[in-house]
């Protein structure tokens, strides 16, 4: 059975004390060595006769003036070969070394420490107590990786605002009135106790969503007829925004001479545009959007007085823009009004 004593605080942690006392810094711990040699006297050393295994700290705590407990958790996780748990050093930071050896401990009557994947999986907590003159200056450095303590279990089950401290404190009663065996009643009373817990908290639930509901329902009974319009309106601006414009379907009409529509990816990005221009025997038209493929363009036209005739050419110049111009029955430019139409993508 482990007996660790022998504990000697080496001359770099002396050293470290001093510089604690002196209130250059703060005492921070980093972590556990665990080794398999021994030393004839450690206070010189630097560093374990044969480390074998580091664990970070788990936590530091004051547990009385002037003691503080230092915390790991030591597990055979890591281990690939088992050994002889014969030394232990903690290390800290020193603000000139950086990190050195504090402290160690060793044991006579050590214990075997097994591999890793064998029958027996080892997880334990080991804690050194070391004397402080003020624990507030006394740090550590946690591993996150540290297993949660049996006294630390302890105290959440226990803590009245963490739980319904399930199977510790209740006030179901010890026995049941139909059974003879103690540990049996106790069992049937936990067993009751959580029927009738979870039975509660369905029912709490249930009431939940029936006020919901009722909240609702009183919600559309207040609805005025007159907010209809409104509501509708709201909704199609909705749709717009979340589905036509998430889809690419886009439009415009303010300008009834330059207008367009884009029917976006489920139509193949298909865009028609159009408009109306005069005046001139020669335009060229920029178009409301720019198409990104192709187009065709379509255009009608106008005599200026009856027995005139007109006829156009449309000349695409690039994606942007096209080029049109009107001529009379005689084969002259001559000004005209016009509507003209594009579709492509």
């Amino acid at each position: 059975m482990a007996d660790w004593r022998n504990s000697v605080i080496t001359e770099r942690g002396r050293n470290l004390d001093a510089k604690v006392r002196a209130g250059r810094i703060k005492m921070e711990f980093t972590k556990f060595k665990f080794g398999s040699g021994q030393l004839d006297s450690y206070e010189s050393a630097t560093d374990l006769a044969e480390p074998r295994l580091n664990v970070g700290v788990t936590s530091i705590e004051p547990v009385e003036t002037g003691v503080t407990e230092v915390s790991t958790t030591l597990t055979n996780a890591n281990v690939t070969t088992g050994f002889n748990m014969r030394e232990v050093g903690l290390f800290a930071k020193d603000p000139d070394l950086g990190e050195i050896l504090y402290l160690v401990m060793t044991d006579p009557s050590y214990d075997f420490l097994p591999a890793k994947g064998g029958a027996t999986v080892i997880s334990v907590d080991f804690s050194i107590f070391i004397g402080v003159d003020d624990a507030g200056n006394t740090t550590a450095v946690l591993d996150p990786d540290g297993l949660l303590k049996l006294r630390d279990l302890t105290a959440h089950n226990n803590n009245t605002d963490a739980h319904s401290v399930l199977f510790t404190t209740d006030s179901t009663p010890d026995r049941d009135s139909d059974t003879t065996d103690s540990a049996i009643s106790k069992l049937g009373a936990r067993v009751k106790w959580v029927r009738s817990y979870v039975a509660r908290k369905i029912t709490d639930t249930l009431k939940t969503v029936d006020t919901k509901i009722n909240e609702a329902l009183a919600a559309y009974k207040n609805f005025k007829a007159s907010q209809i319009s409104d509501f509708a309106e709201a909704v199609l601006i909705a749709i717009r925004d979340k589905t036509f414009t998430t889809l690419g379907v886009t439009w415009s009409f303010t300008n009834p001479n330059a207008w367009y529509i884009c029917f976006g990816v489920l139509f193949g990005g298909l865009i028609i545009q159009g408009g109306s221009n005069g005046g001139n025997a020669d335009s060229n038209i920029l178009l409301p959007i720019q198409y990104t493929k192709e187009y065709k363009v379509l255009a009608t036209g106008t005599a200026a007085g009856q027995g005139y005739y007109t006829f156009l050419t449309a000349i695409k110049t690039n994606l942007a823009s096209f080029k049109l111009n009107t001529y009379s029955g005689a084969g002259q430019l001559m000004a005209h009004n016009f509507d003209w139409l594009t579709i492509g993508r």
